[in-house]
């Protein structure tokens, strides 16, 4: 008996790849002779062994009727997810339009745990997506998943969906969408620490520079202060940190204005980071004060994110080290790689790790050679080479 396509609500906690190898024919997988199978192959590559066994008896409407809602239910899943991790429970929502059975959330982890088993399907559903003009879809997608993406490092996955934003973005003509795919774009560029360098900043800020030029012509509040913080992470990382702390002043009242807090408590650890590497400790400990205040109790109904107080935390560790006030620095930095390593965030870890075995060896203590270790192990983990044998240096 062939599947029914219009009988195809995904069971509670089963991931997108499950739901779609248990509906359809093995020979779906196993064939590259017509170009559904070839979609479909794309999509879900994985777990064909597990496919119901049956013949290719679906009509061509009916396999795009089976591809519609994965495509549907992976692309809403992954909005809502982002949204409850980001806790924005307005957008997490079940949505009153569809008839499928979408993921309900009960805690942050478990969106996690659902990105995480489905994040491999997004660049196939968006492709497909954007091939049958839902470029809406494609853009809600694309921002929704991004910030997930980004903290996970998985770059190549984030430019190819960020690419295909824009082209939705572009097919749309909705230059508010073009000027927040570029902003993602330039932030997915800054951020890839395997690429970073000269030609890497240039691009970001190519991105940026085009970003805020649309929100200018758009007179949107929001694009502006994006793109110009990201017009300040380019100079921090270009070592310009006057230029950085005029962007970052400039953002202020944008963020100011558009009643976002959670907006101005990033932005003052951004700046505190600045102030740190000016050697304005003493004014940098104040920003970053004010943003451990509000990641630590927010006041706006968001969640703690324990990421956003590890990088707060590490910034106000590099300030008390520089201040030799060596025990708090201690606590903070580990503070701060306990909630990185929680996370699963490699790189991070890798970089408190150095911070701690400077601060080690400034105080004498004898297992600074132990972090070291832990930190080039962590690079390599990472992907990061450069780094990695960066450190080996100092070992050898």
């Amino acid at each position: 008996m062939r599947p029914d396509p219009t009988d195809l609500d995904p069971m509670d906690r089963e991931t997108a790849a499950e739901y779609l190898c248990r509906r359809l024919p093995s020979e779906w997988f196993e064939t590259d002779a017509a170009h559904k199978t070839a979609r479909l192959a794309t999509l879900c590559p994985a777990g064909a062994e597990r496919a119901v066994p049956a013949v290719q008896e679906l009509s061509e409407e009916e396999r795009d009727a089976v591809l519609f809602r994965f495509v549907h239910y992976v692309c809403e899943g992954a909005i809502r997810a982002a949204a409850f991790i980001a806790s924005d429970r307005t957008l997490a929502r079940p949505d009153e339009n569809t008839d499928l059975s979408l993921p309900d959330f009960g805690s942050g982890d478990e969106a996690r745990d659902w990105m995480r088993a489905n994040a491999g399907f997004l660049g196939g559903c968006v492709a497909w997506a954007r091939s049958r003009g839902m470029h809406d879809a494609v853009c809600r997608t694309v921002e929704a998943a991004e910030a997930y993406m980004r903290e996970n490092g998985q770059y190549d996955a984030l430019l190819g969906l960020l690419r295909s934003g824009l082209d939705s973005s572009r097919a749309l003509g909705d230059t508010v969408w073009q000027a927040r795919m570029r902003n993602l774009l330039g932030l997915a560029l800054l951020t890839d620490v395997r690429t970073r360098g000269a030609r890497a900043l240039d691009e970001a800020d190519g991105e940026f520079a085009a970003s805020y030029a649309l929100a200018i012509a758009d007179g949107d509040d929001r694009g502006r202060a994006a793109a110009l913080e990201g017009r300040g992470l380019i100079a921090l990382a270009d070592d310009r940190h006057d230029d950085a702390l005029a962007l970052f002043t400039r953002v202020r009242p944008l963020r100011e204005a558009a009643g976002c807090p959670r907006g101005l408590a990033g932005l003052d650890l951004l700046v505190g980071r600045t102030l740190i590497n000016m050697g304005r400790f003493n004014h940098a400990l104040e920003h970053l004060d004010a943003a451990l205040e509000f990641f630590s109790a927010p006041d706006d109904g968001s969640s703690v994110d324990e990421v956003d107080i590890a990088k707060v935390r590490q910034e106000r560790g590099r300030a008390l080290v520089a201040k030799r006030r060596w025990s708090e620095a201690q606590r903070e930095l580990d503070l701060a790689l306990m909630g990185f390593a929680a996370r699963g965030l490699v790189h991070e870890s890798a970089r408190v790790r150095e911070m701690l075995a400077g601060h080690a060896q400034l105080t004498g203590a004898q297992d600074w050679k132990t972090h070291l270790v832990e930190a080039e192990r962590l690079y390599r983990e990472n992907g990061n080479e450069a780094e990695a044998r960066r450190l080996r240096t100092y070992l050898e």
